[in-house]
C-alpha cells in the first residue's frame, strides 16, 4: 500500500517537475548504492577482525611454545635476566 502511494506521488510529481523527481531517483539510487558498500565494509571489516584475533591466538600460543622451549634448553629469562639481556644482548643464567 505504501508502495502504492509513493507511485501514485511520484507519477503525479513528475508531471510538474520531472527534473526534480529525476535528481530525487538518481541521489535514491547512490544512497542505495552506499548503503550496499557500507555492508560490504562491515563484512571485510569483520573478517579482518577474524584474522587478527586468529594472529592473536597463535602469537600467544608461540609464545607458550618458546617458553617451554627456553626452560628446556636452560634459559632463564625471569625479569633480572631479561632487563640484562635488553641492555647487554647477552644472557646468564644463574
Amino acid at each position: 500500500m505504501a508502495n502504492d502511494l509513493f507511485k501514485l506521488f511520484d507519477d503525479s510529481y513528475n508531471d510538474f517537475n520531472p527534473e526534480l523527481i529525476s535528481k530525487y531517483k538518481n541521489m535514491k539510487s547512490q544512497i542505495k548504492d552506499q548503503k550496499d558498500e557500507n555492508a560490504n565494509l562491515l563484512k571485510q571489516i569483520d573478517l579482518l577482525n577474524q584474522e587478527i584475533k586468529i594472529i592473536f591466538e597463535n602469537i600467544i600460543k608461540l609464545g607458550s611454545r618458546l617458553s617451554s622451549l627456553e626452560k628446556v634448553f636452560g634459559f632463564d629469562l625471569s625479569n633480572e635476566n631479561q632487563e640484562r639481556l635488553m641492555t647487554t644482548g647477552l644472557n646468564t643464567n644463574k
